[in-house]
């Protein structure tokens, strides 16, 4: 464990490899972890240990001479192999489980002066990037693909039903991620890795309750916030048109205010609401989309209508380490004014611990005020 330089807390960090606590000795020679989480992408570790026994000094022509490491200690080295678990704990005072993932890189750095080894590693969803297929699905819902691509990757599915039956769908050449994302995007759904081994497929979960409260304060949590609100140049209304092979007929859906799906917590107006006040309307009208029927077609528009809405404000920032920053979770951010104090879904977290301290840096998204 290392103080924090930034509050009389006290940051914490262990790391298990195969279900194994570390010893002291290893323990010690940890140098650097960082974890970094973003929707849709598999969750990272990195973890940087010492890998010298002693040092010493060397005879220079000018009698100064360079510090240099006498042997690098293979003991750490003997921990770690391809494809090893690791579990990663960071927190203040105490640790939290962070994520299980397994071990993809040993990236040794020979620096003279002070060699070390970085382990890098990812969860379970990096498992869905191995290989690429060609095959095609009849007659299937996207949530019952995304829980047959994840039983084929180990994983355990905590899937939301999508409703559509598609007649044919193709996956042409892809890893089983790159397949997923383009289900999950043309949806609006995410993937997430919960409990370790569990594949989350569903909407984003913008409503849910704060896992923490961010103040900007002096002494607050936040060191460091940059939000950004910009007008919404297109999207405020979609029309939607298609053609119905089967029906011979035309399919049209729109996508207007009321179609969030979710509503963030404390907004009162929504981007596109607060952007007429100073510029047009700014509608839009997609013809010759694929579409399977009506349904479909609603649902498309109505995704497409989230999306442009979440660009309306976005912001990263720094705060004290907290592991309860996560993406796919939200944050109440406060002392930063009327405008922009409020709820803020959490796109990305990087938690990085050095002999320094801990500290997350973190973007956020909010579509409304």
């Amino acid at each position: 464990m290392e103080a924090d330089n930034n509050s009389l807390s006290v940051a914490a960090v262990d790391v298990k490899i195969d279900g194994r606590t570390q010893s002291a000795a290893d323990a010690s020679a940890l140098k650097e972890l960082l974890v970094e989480d973003c929707i849709n992408r598999p969750t990272m570790f990195c973890v940087k240990y010492m890998i010298y026994r002693e040092r010493r000094k060397s005879a220079g022509l000018d009698g100064a001479g360079a510090v240099r490491i006498d042997k690098v200690d293979d003991d750490i080295f003997e921990q770690f192999s391809l494809g090893a678990e690791i579990e990663v704990q960071l927190g203040i005072n105490e640790t939290v489980r962070m994520m299980t993932g397994r071990v993809a890189a040993l990236e040794p750095d020979y620096d003279p002066a002070n060699p070390c080894l970085a382990v890098r590693g990812y969860d379970g969803m990096f498992d869905l990037r191995f290989g690429t297929k060609s095959r095609s699905f009849t007659d299937i819902k996207d949530s019952t693909i995304a829980q047959q691509l994840a039983a084929e990757a180990g994983l355990g599915a905590d899937i939301t039903d999508t409703r559509t039956i598609h007649p044919y769908l193709f996956q042409n050449n892809q890893s089983n991620y790159d397949f997923l994302c383009e289900r999950a995007e043309r949806l609006d759904y995410e993937l997430l890795i919960e409990d370790d081994r569990v594949l989350r497929f569903g909407p984003p979960r913008e409503a849910q309750e704060p896992e923490a409260e961010l103040d900007f304060a002096i002494g607050g949590e936040i060191k460091q916030f940059y939000p950004r609100m910009k007008t919404l140049t297109r999207d405020s209304e979609i029309e939607l048109r298609g053609w119905d092979v089967n029906r011979k007929q035309l399919i049209q859906a729109r996508a207007r205010r009321g179609d969030e799906l979710v509503i963030p917590r404390g907004g009162q107006r929504s981007g596109f609401d607060y952007s007429v006040d100073g510029f047009r309307d700014s509608a839009s009208t997609i013809i010759d989309e694929p579409l399977i029927d009506d349904s479909d077609a609603q649902n498309l528009a109505q995704a497409r209508y989230r999306r442009s809405l979440r660009g309306f404000i976005t912001g990263e920032g720094v705060a004290k380490g907290d592991p309860r920053i996560r993406a796919g979770r939200t944050v109440r951010i406060t002392s930063i004014g009327s405008k922009f104090s409020g709820v803020y879904y959490v796109v990305s977290s990087r938690h990085h611990f050095t002999s320094q301290g801990y500290e997350t840096s973190f973007k956020v998204r909010r579509p409304n005020i």
